[in-house]
């Protein structure tokens, strides 16, 4: 019996040995930016895994029990493509890696430099500004539509590092609860997905400085050619002990906002559209231009963002805001 385990291992390791060295030219071709090129080894490593299992498999199916040979290769089959399929993911341009289960949701960046087109009564015109934003998947295909529910996390600050106590003026909390439906839609193949959530956002403070709103959205994702869109729209949920502290949000933040993005070779051009839908002398919103640029192979992009409108921080979301920053972004 020994024996057979013994043979069973060189087995696997030969084949194991194989893959290897195809996933290992595919990793240092993507080190070198090769992305397409990687992505062809990682197609070959994941298809020479496969035909190498079936092949091992009937090898040894004469020397070992059935349920032995086949656990085995079950077992190495999940572990090696779960890994393949990983490092292919990864390979892609834009993708987001994961540490412990945990993704990167919106734009993670600094803006060291960020400066308002006009003076404001009490602050400096220069400030840094930066946001944190993580998500981490909690259940998966409970509906058995290969549907994921995920908590998300984004945090944005607005610190005043040109005074000498430099003070955080502001930060935005912004916890949520969603549900994405990946989708397959033979005459809509450009939908890639729908999101449905739950979203709270507050400053944190209190009284007269007290902002905060509950909101459920829903969310679709679309690539055209290589241009990505996310539309999205909201109703406000009532604050549930009766109170308000911004009970007019609504008609300067909007009712919907869409994302563009646009990649051209190494760099992303996004836009953010916000509008209160109201087609009149009332009608309100705001917009943001970004401009992602390579900065070394570290997967931190430049990052050039320019807001224009209401709502920027929830301090102000009456207030009409102009403003461009500088910086660095984490994409990867």
């Amino acid at each position: 019996m020994k024996f057979i385990y013994i043979l069973l291992f060189l087995c696997i390791n030969l084949v194991a040995n194989g893959v290897q060295e195809l996933y290992d030219k595919a990793a240092n071709l993507e080190k070198q930016g090769d992305i397409k090129g990687a992505l062809e080894y990682y197609k070959l490593a994941a298809k020479s895994a496969l035909d190498n299992n079936n092949t091992v498999k009937s090898e040894l199916g004469a020397i070992a029990p059935n349920n032995t040979v086949v656990q085995i290769l079950e077992n190495s089959k999940e572990t090696n493509d779960k890994h393949l399929w990983e490092s292919y993911e990864s390979a892609k341009p834009y993708n987001l890696d994961e540490i412990l289960g945990i993704k990167m949701h919106h734009l993670n960046y600094i803006l060291p430099a960020s400066v308002a087109f006009k003076d404001v009564e009490g602050r400096r015109k220069f400030e840094t500004n930066f946001q944190i934003s993580l998500q981490k998947p909690i259940l998966y295909n409970v509906f058995d539509l290969n549907e994921t529910i995920s908590f998300g996390y984004s945090q944005e600050s607005w610190w005043q590092t040109a005074k000498s106590s430099t003070p955080f003026r502001e930060t935005n909390y912004r916890p949520e609860l969603f549900i994405t439906f990946p989708t397959k839609i033979p005459f809509l193949q450009s939908l890639d997905y729908l999101r449905f959530g739950l979203l709270h956002e507050s400053n944190g403070q209190g009284g007269e400085k007290s902002r905060s709103w509950n909101r459920i959205y829903a969310e679709a994702k679309f690539y055209i050619n290589n241009l990505l869109i996310i539309p999205r729209a909201w109703i406000r949920l009532p604050d549930p002990d009766g109170a308000d502290d911004n009970p007019d949000i609504e008609k300067y933040i909007g009712k919907a906002d869409v994302t563009l993005a646009y990649p051209y070779k190494r760099h992303m051009l996004t836009a953010t559209i916000r509008n209160n839908l109201q087609f009149d002398s009332t009608n309100k919103g705001s917009f943001e231009l970004g401009w992602l640029f390579p900065f070394g192979q570290s997967g931190v992009y430049g990052y050039v963002k320019y807001f224009s409108g209401y709502g920027e921080s929830l301090i102000d979301y009456d207030r009409r805001r102009d403003k461009i920053g500088i910086g660095f972004a984490l994409v990867k």
